[in-house]
């Protein structure tokens, strides 16, 4: 894990959440108020920044933010090779065609495994676990409001990501309890989600769900829950190669 200083992880933490937000925010709107076509912005973090790293266009890091930046593709890569699996069995054994929904869980999928390995890779747990449940309750609720405005269906989605936010409030202070309620509330969506699937089998709905409602608050609960377990187990670890130096 990177040393940032204290301003130096506020910093990345923020830019991070501005930037992730601000190009899931523009997409997601885009896309429910114009057009589908507004979603290939989330094509921006996944592979438009690796690639101008890569041609030597952009030098924004260092070797070893580079690195992580290299394994959160990785992940991202094999975690849309896995769900063109999913869908792929799912078209062969109903004889269903291929939908725009395919292409939107794919490209969701990629877009919350890149931003979520990024900042667990690159920031302490606990602010790692933060950011993100900052980013997912601040993105439901803002997508929530805007596209519904003062309706009886933002009354009754909006506490969605409002929960997770409250969640993340009190994690602040009282990282486990926090941790707890974000783990609850990611598995009571995940009961959600199932259910839903269950009465409507749509495999592509279910992996949207699943990546954007359900992992995100139950990485966050861990990473926070874990925080201090995580943190200390590091520092032992790296003060293990000094004490075999000075024997």
């Amino acid at each position: 894990m990177i040393n940032f200083s204290t301003t130096g992880q506020k910093v990345v933490a923020t830019l991070v959440v501005v930037v992730a937000s601000i190009i899931l925010a523009l997409a997601s709107l885009g896309f429910s108020l114009i057009s589908p076509v507004w979603l290939l912005l989330l094509l921006v973090p996944i592979i438009g920044v690796p690639i101008l790293r890569e041609l030597g266009l952009l030098k924004d890091v260092d070797e070893r933010e580079l690195l992580n930046s290299y394994r959160s593709s990785h992940l991202a890569f094999y975690s849309v090779v896995v769900t063109i699996i999913i869908l792929s069995l799912d078209k062969i054994v109903l004889g269903k065609p291929v939908s725009e929904r395919d292409l939107y869980s794919l490209l969701f999928v990629a877009f919350v495994v890149k931003v979520a390995g990024v900042l667990v890779m690159n920031l302490p747990p606990k602010l790692a676990g933060l950011v993100i449940a900052f980013a997912a309750g601040g993105w439901w609720t803002l997508f929530v409001l805007v596209a519904h405005g003062f309706s009886f269906v933002t009354l009754t989605e909006i506490p969605v990501g409002l929960s997770v936010l409250v969640a993340a409030v009190i994690s602040i202070f009282f990282p486990r309890i926090g941790g707890v309620l974000l783990c609850v509330i990611g598995l009571l969506f995940a009961y959600q989600v199932i259910n839903v699937c269950v009465h409507y089998p749509l495999v592509e709905t279910f992996i949207f769900n699943l990546a954007t409602f359900v992992m995100p608050p139950l990485l966050a609960g861990i990473l926070i829950f874990t925080s201090r377990w995580l943190e200390t187990k590091e520092e032992k670890g790296m003060s293990e190669p000094d004490s075999n130096l000075s024997s």
